[in-house]
């Protein structure tokens, strides 16, 4: 069985039974709990689940990837049947720091795992053109550009012998090969450049006629000041070829350490997080032992999750798989021209492109784009082929409810919500923004009031009058994640719950906090 931690990259497979789990460390915010002892290492980074079996099973790919990473960038690639996860670090509660003691030490890891969840193999590639090795950054896949896709990798906290920066948003970084060839190209942005950050979310979504694509950041944190980082909750858009940044939303109430994923055609749904910058020491695993625990804030979102509608920029807490079609919001319009149908008129970056071969990316001119797609061809047969652990075998799973909520509800829902299934008429749309957001778009889709963390603003109760429905059981949203996420405790007790019904809208439970 595995082991509970902290951080780890949740992918999905070709197989939509399965869901894999690889790397993260053991959390240390616990220590002060009676009889606490820390959990013993997982044998192997890489475990899978399997939804229908309820059985877990691990897999020695110690040949690429001999230590256990955490804090690094992940995305997938579900049409190749790939999961990518970059950089990253090693610490106390991972795999050994060479020559240190297991106290607080921690290093940074150079390469790139390309897990093939097909035929379930892996491979390290080298990412030396990409710079010095790199955490709590952003990492993702765009299937519309390049022959078969790219990667996008920006922002973070960068390691240089014993200094620790953190990464501009002034450029990106673009891969488009996936193979031991692999470069990264370097591109430079303009627009309206967000504040140097980690530990922040991202997700994409495409023009209908991929004229666009656009990458949303959400939050984060600047910890360059020990004594008063700085926590943020604005929303800027890279949008793509013309490599600008666009700021849609301020925001008063700060949130980091979360995740975000792309939900349904236009949603990005936003898990756990915390306001409290103190919980920065114990995610890195610094100077856990000097934290109160029992004094550290949860995020302000109620029961931890919101949701914010990608083409009108308002937050609610309604999940609407089958909404309508993601168009571009008003305010990045404004920027690369078209219209929210897309037809964008800023084709290249305001400089030119720094390379032949990232210009060569933008010039397919393929089509279908909106949200990521969820296609599940096989990927050929590649290198590292991954055997499983000859501890593992299989294990009739007591954790079912936790993984399986955390895999099919996009990554972390299932500790911080109860979905309510009572199936109401919808009367009408919800309240709009609670701050900023008015240069989204259409006003359609139906999303609730974003709440505001005590102190910072007023609460937005959530309005009563909208649909309630179960999820569509059959339906599977790969998970896209970037950045770090903070440790949340899976159940251990509970059986998976049904997920069924014809409709695919949800309203979260009112409440604050998230436990």
């Amino acid at each position: 069985m595995r082991t509970r931690k902290q951080d780890p990259a949740l992918q999905a497979s070709s197989d939509a039974s399965k869901i894999y789990t690889y790397g993260g460390t053991t959390f240390l915010g616990n220590t002060s709990f009676p009889g606490w002892t820390p959990a013993e290492s997982d044998t192997y980074s890489l475990w899978s689940y399997d939804t229908s079996t309820h059985a877990w099973d691990q897999y020695d790919i110690t040949k690429s990837s001999p230590l256990r990473p955490n804090r690094g960038s992940s995305a997938e690639a579900p049409a190749l049947g790939l999961s990518f996860y970059l950089n990253g670090q090693i610490d106390a509660g991972s795999s050994a720091v060479a020559g240190a003691s297991m106290n607080n030490d921690t290093e940074f890891l150079d390469g790139m795992i390309v897990l093939d969840t097909v035929n379930v193999s892996s491979q390290n590639l080298s990412t030396a053109t990409l710079g010095n090795p790199r955490v709590a950054g952003g990492l993702q896949f765009i299937e519309a550009i390049g022959e078969r896709g790219a990667l996008v990798a920006i922002g973070g906290l960068q390691r240089s012998g014993n200094q620790t920066d953190l990464i501009a948003f002034d450029h990106a970084g673009l891969c488009d090969d996936f193979t031991a060839t692999s470069t990264w190209h370097r591109q430079s942005v303009t627009g309206d450049i967000p504040p140097p950050r980690s530990d922040f979310c991202i997700v994409a979504a495409s023009a209908p006629d991929n004229s666009s694509h656009n990458i949303y950041l959400y939050g984060g944190i600047d910890p360059s000041n020990a004594t008063a980082p700085t926590l943020y909750d604005d929303i800027h858009i890279l949008s793509l070829p013309s490599f600008t940044w666009t700021r849609v939303y301020a925001g008063e109430s700060p949130r980091w350490g979360h995740t975000c994923h792309l939900a349904g055609p236009r949603q990005m749904l936003t898990v756990g997080g915390t306001i409290d910058s103190s919980v920065y020491d114990i995610e890195t695993q610094q100077a856990p032992q000097n934290i109160n625990t029992s004094a550290l804030a949860c995020d302000w979102e109620a029961k931890g999750v919101a949701v914010l509608d990608m083409s009108t920029l308002k937050w609610g807490s309604v999940f609407d798989f089958y909404g309508a079609a993601y168009r571009v919001p008003r305010d990045v319009v404004a920027v690369v021209g078209g219209g929210e149908d897309g037809g964008a008129t800023a084709t290249a970056p305001a400089g030119g492109f720094a390379e032949g071969a990232v210009a060569s990316m933008f010039s397919s001119g393929r089509v279908g784009g909106g949200a990521a797609a969820t296609t599940t061809s096989a990927a050929a047969t590649r290198s590292g082929s991954a055997g499983r652990g000859s501890s593992a075998g299989t294990v009739a799973g007591a954790v079912v409810g936790g993984v399986v909520g955390v895999g099919i509800l996009l990554g972390g829902w299932r500790f911080c919500v109860r979905l309510r299934k009572r199936r109401r008429e919808v009367r009408g749309p919800m309240a709009g923004p609670a701050e900023g957001g008015g240069g989204g778009g259409e006003e359609e889709g139906v999303q609730g009031a974003r709440g505001h963390r005590p102190g910072v603003g007023t609460y937005v109760a959530e309005a009563p009058d909208a649909a309630r429905y179960e999820l569509y059981g059959r339906s599977r949203i790969p998970e896209m994640t970037g950045g770090s996420a903070l440790a949340h405790e899976l159940q251990a007790i509970e059986e998976p719950g049904e997920l069924a019904g014809s409709h695919g809208t949800f309203e979260l439970s009112t409440g604050t906090g998230c436990r």
